[in-house]
């Protein structure tokens, strides 16, 4: 079999693997492995087929790392938005113990729910700032940034 259906079937495996990662950079070594196939079927030595790989793997790496949507500066899990929806909702919550902690209602279930720092400890409706593990991060729901595109559950 000739090395330019090497590089095609290397280019095939390396795409399906990449549909189990979704990372996109196996998607860039497909192509990058395309890419040198093509080169063989142009007829060029080894050299020139891995330098066409390597170049165009790390042009597509670069581009993957610089439009990535999630960059070094975005919100982490715990207080994105775009990662869990219950970020934004609001609870009310009855009464603060002195540590500035309570259970509240939400979602059909009661939830340990903690006053962020610099918030009064009064009852009233607060919204969710953000989840760690099975607790809720409140904030006030008159200060702070409020998201109107969403309603409470």
């Amino acid at each position: 079999m000739a090395i330019q259906y090497w590089w095609w079937l290397a280019a095939i495996v390396l795409g399906i693997a990449e549909m189990f990662t979704g990372s996109f950079y196996l998607l860039v070594l497909a192509a990058g492995a395309a890419g040198a196939g093509v080169t063989a079927a142009l007829g060029f030595g080894y050299a020139g087929q891995f330098a066409c790989a390597a170049v165009v793997s790390a042009v597509g790496a670069a581009l993957v790392h610089r439009l990535r949507p999630l960059g070094r500066d975005s919100l982490p899990s715990q207080r994105n938005p775009d990662v869990n929806l219950d970020i934004g909702q609001e609870v009310q919550v009855e009464q603060w113990d002195a540590n500035r902690h309570s259970r509240v209602a939400y979602r059909g279930a009661m939830w340990d729910a903690e006053l962020l720092p610099g918030e009064p400890a009064a009852p009233g409706r607060f919204l969710i700032r953000e989840i760690d593990g099975s607790r809720l991060r409140l904030s006030s729901a008159t200060g702070g940034q409020t998201n109107p595109t969403r309603t409470a559950r």
